[in-house]
């Protein structure tokens, strides 16, 4: 009896111990995952803030390169993108990240800028508009000045049903009185204008309006011989010139696409067509010749004469056509706000 009572607690004691085993390994386990989720979320947390900080870096790098384009691009290199096709490039940041650009014309007036900039393997890109501003010009209708207008059938003064550029533009002049803003219109003595427009006084601010913009409208265009006017033809694009006092009789047959200032006097003799905006620094006369306008017409006659629009005379008010004119002379200004994106290669 002695010896098994002996033997009995020896046996006992392995199974105890052997029962704790899976305890020890279990919290043993529970310490390691412990550690494992530690040091991953510490990694995690340092990986974030890497990344951060890279972003933030490109986000600097981005806009640096934005605001190259926006300082090289000059004022009339935009009128050379064609609407609709995208430009690009390559650049680098004032820290020598790498860079691409793209450049898309989506309107006469509005552009957008895209970028991607690559600092430390991190690719940022941004989508910035461009908003060309031209000078501010009171074209609001075919024809505008503060003076009376004289003419004859077949003269028209009107507004386009479908304007210059439907791809584009879908805006047009409305029809009815603001085809015409004077402060009046009658026939002259030659014939019975039929029909005779509807003219609409010009508003107190047009003066304003008008000696803001003329430095720099001759500021941003450039002196051409009136003689040496091209014929317009669709592949002429869109320019901005400026005639010359002495340039006061127009004869023959000239064209132009765009911006065409009359730094004085304009006599028309010949047949003078614009597609975009006509502006005139004194008296209009259209005597023999015939004077077709689509986009608007602006005289400034300081002198107070009458615009006489004679022969056979057609203005159409298109703000398409004006918005094509006006961009030969727009600086480009970006938004202030980015869009940002990400950027997967």
């Amino acid at each position: 009896m002695t010896t098994d009572a002996a033997v009995r607690p020896s046996r006992v004691a392995p199974q105890r111990r052997g029962t704790t085993v899976p305890f020890v390994l279990l919290a043993l386990a529970v310490i390691a995952l412990l550690v494992l989720s530690f040091t991953t979320a510490s990694w995690q947390a340092l990986r974030a803030a890497t990344t951060a900080a890279l972003g933030a870096r490109a986000r600097a790098a981005t806009d640096d390169v934005l605001a190259q384009r926006i300082a090289d691009w000059p004022a009339d290199s935009v009128v050379f993108h064609e609407l609709g096709v995208t430009r690009t490039g390559g650049a680098s940041s004032a820290a020598g990240a790498p860079a691409t650009w793209q450049v898309v014309r989506t309107h006469p007036l509005i552009a957008w800028l895209r970028v991607v900039v690559r600092v430390d393997s991190v690719d940022q890109g941004a989508d910035r508009a461009v908003w060309l501003e031209p000078p501010a010009l009171p074209l609001d209708a075919a024809l505008a000045t503060t003076d009376d207008v004289t003419g004859h059938d077949p003269t028209r003064v009107t507004a386009a049903l479908v304007p210059f550029d439907t791809d584009r533009c879908d805006a047009t002049m409305p029809a009815g009185p603001t085809a015409l803003i004077a402060t009046s219109a009658r026939g002259d003595g030659v014939g019975v204008w039929t029909p005779l427009p509807v003219s609409s006084p010009p508003p107190a601010s047009w003066r304003a309006l008008l000696d803001a913009a003329w430095p720099t409208l001759r500021a941003r265009t450039q002196p051409r011989d009136a003689a040496l006017l091209p014929l317009l033809m669709p592949t002429t694009g869109w320019q901005a010139a400026r005639l010359a006092p002495r340039d006061s009789v127009l004869t023959g047959v000239a064209a132009w696409r765009g911006l065409l200032v009359a730094d004085g006097p304009l006599t028309l003799d010949g047949t003078l067509t614009v597609i975009g905006v006509l502006v005139v620094r004194g008296p209009l006369h259209v005597r023999a010749g015939a004077l077709t306008v689509q986009g608007a017409v602006l005289v400034d006659d300081p002198g107070r004469s009458t615009v006489t629009l004679g022969g056979a005379s057609t203005l159409t008010a298109d703000r398409c056509a004006v918005a094509h004119a006006l961009a030969t002379v727009a600086r480009p200004r970006i938004s202030p706000l980015n869009v940002w994106h990400a950027v997967t290669w």
